[in-house]
């Protein structure tokens, strides 16, 4: 195990959601199995399911999609909070926020089950409660103009 990783799966995924929330990619990398898998629900911009190395493409994607309406750390913050865990699995809530630059806010309640394997994230899935006002507010949302 590299020196971020833990026995412990959620303690593993608030390390990953920490890294997330500061767009990390060294510490996501080392945390991530080789042969990670992301489901993401597959109308999202950065939908379907991603293994190996397709992991960087919709990565790209999602910080295309969320870094214009998530302009401050506080924009974000994940709020993670853990629903079940056994040996090996744990299932967190969060919120992906974002607003936009007309004032429009909107945070995507969000039900994952991530399994680990070696100490490292092997397959997350993400289930999003309201997806269609998820779709709606990224459709119509005007990014936030970068700061000074």
């Amino acid at each position: 195990m590299t020196p971020l990783q833990t026995s412990d799966p959620a303690a593993t995924m608030r390390l990953i959601f920490s890294a997330v929330e500061r767009r990390d990619r060294a510490q996501l990398d080392a945390l991530y199995h080789p042969q990670v898998t992301f489901v993401w629900p597959a109308p999202l911009p950065y939908g379907g399911t991603h293994t190996g190395d397709a992991i960087k493409e919709m990565t790209a994607r999602f910080t295309q999609t969320w870094d214009p309406l998530q302009p401050e750390p506080a924009d974000r913050r994940l709020d993670p909070e853990l629903v079940a865990a056994s040996q090996g699995e744990v299932v967190f809530r969060y919120l992906l926020k974002g607003r936009d630059s007309s004032g429009h806010t909107h945070s995507a309640d969000t039900l994952a089950r991530y399994t680990m394997q070696d100490g490292r994230l092997f397959r997350a899935q993400m289930y999003c409660f309201e997806l269609l006002d998820l779709l709606t507010f990224l459709a119509t949302a005007k990014p936030v103009a970068p700061g000074p």
